[in-house]
């Protein structure tokens, strides 16, 4: 079984945190779960992260300000959607934002896990082909492509 590096798992739900906990545990070196995404912009600001699960609609700080303020940030982490409902506005918004996918609730566990695969290969690949030019250069254009979603989004929202 492959296992891959650090998953972050945002959700307000703490039912639904510890199956995730639980589903991921086997698959990754570290689960870190967070029930606020104001907590998780700081673990993602302190923590390499392979991946970000996050839950649409939160409390206080909802999923896509929350990718708002990653992206903001330069963090490019590979990020799901995870929602109980997803509308054709909120599908566009989170591509536009660079999300990598977004599954309904309640999910499927099978489906979840070859979707993470899919993503993190995906990512795999990326780095493959970054590392066959200048670091320095690759994460300017890190924080380049965050800030460009940001404001690309927020472009066509308005």
């Amino acid at each position: 079984m492959r296992k891959y590096g650090t998953i972050l798992i945002v959700d307000d739900e703490v039912e639904i945190g510890e199956i995730l906990i639980d589903i991921f545990t086997p698959h990754f070196e570290k689960v870190i779960f967070c029930t606020n995404a104001q907590e998780a912009v700081g673990v993602a600001k302190a923590t390499e992260l392979s991946v970000i699960l996050t839950d649409l609609n939160m409390p206080n700080l909802p999923g896509d300000q929350f990718v708002r303020s990653l992206r903001a940030m330069g963090n490019v982490t590979p990020i799901v959607f995870l929602t109980g409902f997803a509308s054709k506005e909120v599908v566009i918004s989170a591509m536009r934002l660079g999300v990598s996918d977004i599954l309904e609730k309640p999910f499927d566990r099978d489906l979840l896990m070859q979707t993470l695969d899919r993503v993190l290969e995906i990512e795999k690949r990326k780095r493959n082909l970054y590392g066959q030019v200048d670091q320095e250069k690759v994460k300017g254009e890190k924080k380049m492509l965050g800030l460009l979603q940001v404001v690309n989004e927020s472009k066509k929202t308005s």
